[in-house]
């Protein structure tokens, strides 16, 4: 599996050798952070995502056919909010809506749901505090 996935994502990675892309994911899985759901044939088939689990001597042993899934959990942070995001500028204000000037390279909204990094969050958060 961590030749396959390796393979697959050696193009994120530039040019680098399929051996180091291959130790990469070998590291994500024995990290516990790769899990696979296999496909179902029979509707009483369980359909849950299952951690890879590495064998004796490190060894990988998945067989991954047609129809099933493998995802990888990563850990993300958010982009840093630029220091212009600090003087957002209200335009128009009435009881029903607010214009805003944004500033450039502050995200609208959050990429993942829980950030504070966005203008949304930002506006909240001085709407909150009148």
């Amino acid at each position: 599996l961590d030749v396959v996935l390796g393979q697959m994502f050696r193009r994120h990675r530039g040019t680098q050798p399929i051996e180091e892309a291959a130790a990469h994911w070998s590291n994500e899985i024995k990290a516990g952070r790769v899990e696979i759901r296999h496909k179902k044939t029979c509707k009483e088939d369980p359909w849950e995502w299952r951690k890879v689990i590495v064998g004796g001597d490190d060894q990988i042993d998945v067989v991954v056919c047609k129809g099933d899934s493998v995802r990888m959990h990563q850990h993300v942070h958010e982009k840093v909010v630029p220091s212009s995001a600090s003087n957002i500028q209200v335009l128009f204000e009435n009881e029903k809506w607010i214009a805003i000037s944004k500033p450039g390279g502050l995200a609208t909204l959050d990429e993942f749901g829980k950030g504070v990094n966005s203008l949304l969050t930002l506006v909240k958060e001085e709407i909150l505090s009148r």
